[in-house]
Formats: C-alpha cells, sequence, structure tokens
C-alpha cells in the first residue's frame, strides 16, 4: 500500500502542517522539567517549536521521534509525559546521537557524549540510583524529586540513552 493510500485512509495529522524539523541541540534541564524548554505535560502543541518529526502520524500513534537530533517524546492523552535522548548511535534504533546536556538540580551543565559515563550523572544528580544489570547493559535510575531519569549505558559504565518522566 502506497504512503498517499495510507494518508487517505488514515487521515490528515495535525503536524503535517508544521515546517520540517531541522537538526537541533538537546538541552534536558532538570530543575524545569523540561527538554528544549519543553516541559513535561505540555500539550502536544508545544512541539510545534522543534518542527514536523521524522515518523509518520505521531499525534495518532503518541510518539514524536526526531531522528537526526536524537530525541524523542512520548505523549499520554495529548500531554508530554516522557522524554529520550540517544547519547550514542545503536544500530536498532531510529536516533542518531544527539548534541546534548543534562542541567542539573544544581545549576551545574554536564555535557553527554559517548565519554560521558555513569559517574559523570552521579556527581550531577547527586544521588545513589537504583542500577540494575543484565548481560548486555546497566540501566541506573535516580530520583529527581516526582520524576525518575533514567540512564542506559554499556556495561563499561559509558552512557547510551537518557529519558526522563514523571513518576
Amino acid at each position: 500500500m502506497s504512503m498517499g493510500l495510507l494518508d487517505f485512509i488514515l487521515g490528515r495529522d495535525a503536524t503535517d502542517p508544521w515546517p520540517p524539523a531541522k537538526c537541533f541541540n538537546v538541552s534536558l534541564d532538570l530543575r524545569n522539567h523540561a527538554l528544549n524548554g519543553i516541559s513535561l505535560d505540555k500539550d502536544v502543541s508545544a512541539l510545534q517549536s522543534l518542527g514536523r518529526p521524522d515518523n509518520r502520524h505521531p499525534v495518532r500513534s503518541g510518539c514524536f521521534t526526531y531522528g537526526l537530533s536524537g530525541a524523542q517524546f512520548v505523549l499520554l492523552d495529548g500531554r508530554i509525559n516522557y522524554f529520550a535522548i540517544a547519547v550514542a548511535d545503536d544500530p536498532r534504533e531510529s536516533l542518531r546521537a544527539a548534541k546534548a546536556q543534562i542541567i542539573g538540580p544544581d545549576g551545574r551543565t554536564l555535557k553527554l557524549s559517548g565519554q560521558t559515563t555513569l559517574d559523570d550523572v552521579r556527581a550531577l544528580v547527586a544521588v545513589d540510583p537504583a542500577t540494575d544489570i543484565d548481560d548486555e547493559e546497566i540501566v541506573a535510575t535516580y530520583p529527581v524529586g516526582r520524576f525518575t531519569l533514567e540512564v542506559e549505558a554499556t556495561l563499561s559504565g559509558h552512557v547510551k540513552r537518557v529519558s526522563y518522566w514523571e513518576t
């Protein structure tokens, strides 16, 4: 089935008239619970400032993927309730490594790259995480007030992905 016919069947998406997304740097602010100034619980229209996402029908699917920028937003009942940032390229994911940073609860900034470690994140957040280790990765979960910061890392402790949501 062609995309034109599929679009006809599924209808237009609210993001269709939005301008195409441009590649952007990503900044997760733990003080304001916001990614690039867009805070959790905002209406989907707040994402228009980033442009139309890469994936088709994001409003219907509830997922806005900005692959080249390494950012993803997930909706619940039309409101943003989850952010994700790719820190390292993963061939299984559509997100590319972001040019990103986290602003900690005290205003300090941590630039994210393939060299960023779990120890770097722990020093920024200033709390000990709950940690789960399997044969592929380490997942460190940090409480940040009523929010959760989850960091996926390689077995050597290098950050791969950062996620953030209200608990």
